[in-house]
């Protein structure tokens, strides 16, 4: 191999290491929904007792959408991927990011 395949090969793989998440570590996540009150209480219920950070990120020009900001440490992609779908499953929340 030639010392510019190597190199490539190098990329490559720094590549890959950086897209890697080591847990546990803080994550975040929106949270869209139409009543700002209904939004922080789905947030609540579905972190259940969780340590984590709660606050009004915006709302839209019309006011009819509220998005909350949602940061609280995970333990491993299984418990991300659950705090995830307790969050979308209510019935106050449009969507999550």
């Amino acid at each position: 191999m030639d010392g510019e395949a190597v190199r490539d090969l190098d990329m490559t793989s720094e590549q890959e290491d950086a897209g890697k998440v080591t847990y546990p570590c803080p994550w975040a996540y929106r949270v869209i929904g139409r009543g700002r009150e209904e939004l922080r209480q789905a947030a609540e219920t579905a972190l259940a007792g969780r340590d984590c950070l709660i606050y009004h990120a915006n709302r839209s020009r019309e006011g009819k959408y509220h998005s909350l900001h949602v940061e609280l440490v995970v333990a491993d992609e299984r418990d991300r991927d659950l705090v995830f779908q307790r969050l979308r499953c209510h019935p106050a929340v449009v969507m999550v990011l």
